[in-house]
């Protein structure tokens, strides 16, 4: 019924969690923190937040990716997330440590971001957006590297974006729903069909 992060607080509250992944939205950020508070009464083992690499590239260029426009430090950065999704890429299949393997080697690359970010932000206006770039990148991140050590972990959220895009781009074909009910109905077979895809089964 609504868009509140006290909706994401009570999913995480019940939930056995232990990596949430999602873009840097406060709401997420607020239920982490007052589920990690439940947590930590009880003794249980906090919800780490790791960050999405997509939406922290965006913020450094949101244009054509190939426009002469691109600054040299927007140049430095893009191509350093370039090598990092390319390795990403190439530890597809691979096994846990080979999938650690390929991390280990994108951490310089981070490393390198980090140390353009600090140079850097203080030579653009608070309001650029280099600056802005800059200061999302390095208030997060422990959210955004989080990934290198952990294989389970996925380098962004575009894997839970994309199981999501048929439906909400649906959506309005399926008011035939008619009722909560029969929304209810379409999410549990929305859920079962992208848990078996995700799972190989057909």
């Amino acid at each position: 019924d609504t868009r509140s992060g006290d909706v994401s607080t009570a999913v995480l509250t019940a939930s056995n969690c232990l990596v949430l992944v999602s873009d840097v939205y406060a709401g997420y950020v607020k239920s982490i923190r007052l589920a990690n508070k439940m947590r930590l009464e009880q003794g249980l083992q906090l919800i780490l937040p790791a960050y999405c690499n997509a939406h922290a590239r965006r913020e450094f260029w949101a244009g054509d990716w190939d426009s002469p426009e691109m600054t040299d430090d927007q140049e430095i950065v893009i191509k350093l997330y370039k090598e990092i999704y390319k390795l990403n890429k190439e530890s597809k299949g691979l096994s846990t440590e080979g999938i650690l393997q390929k991390r280990l080697e994108m951490k310089p690359h981070f490393e390198r971001v980090r140390n353009e970010a600090e140079l850097k932000v203080n030579t653009y206006s608070d309001k650029s957006q280099m600056a802005t770039a800059y200061n999302y990148f390095l208030k997060n991140y422990d959210g955004l590297t989080l990934f290198l050590t952990n294989p389970l972990v996925p380098i962004d959220n575009n894997g839970s974006e994309r199981l999501l895009r048929s439906h909400v781009v649906g959506r309005k074909t399926w008011y035939g729903t008619h009722s909560r009910q029969g929304a209810w109905v379409a999410a549990v077979h929305f859920t079962i069909t992208e848990t078996c895809k995700l799972n190989g089964v057909n």
